[in-house]
């Protein structure tokens, strides 16, 4: 019951961030790339490494584990969104902003993870 309680308010809390984060950048671009879900799906990333470089994850319980990164940052960032802006895209003839934008996240979303897990395991000593 408690990795199902963690889970519904880590999921919750995330999806809530999400959106004030897609709110306050609205139907902003940037390179032609929608900024929000972009910006979320990057800080995200960034994130996960940063907590799983930061704390000891074997050490943590599933009910945290759950709230983290199940929940929190699953309900942050979010996949189908990009998925959906991208064939959106496509579908509008803009190959170029489509392709920029599914390599870019892809790629620095990836290098994201791997600075936020460096900079997790120096600030745990």
């Amino acid at each position: 019951m408690l990795n199902l309680l963690s889970l519904l308010i880590g999921g919750t809390l995330g999806i809530l961030g999400r959106y004030g984060a897609l709110l306050w950048l609205g139907r902003s671009e940037w390179m032609g790339m929608p900024l929000g879900t972009f910006t979320v799906n990057m800080l995200g990333s960034l994130l996960i490494g940063l907590l799983w470089g930061a704390l000891d994850v074997p050490q943590l319980s599933d009910a945290a584990k759950n709230f983290l990164f199940i929940g929190l940052l699953g309900g942050f960032t979010t996949f189908s969104s990009l998925a959906l802006e991208v064939m959106q895209r496509f579908q509008a003839g803009d190959v170029k902003s489509a392709m920029l934008y599914m390599l870019l996240t892809n790629v620095l979303g990836v290098l994201l993870v791997f600075v936020g897990f460096w900079l997790g395991a120096k600030l745990q000593g």
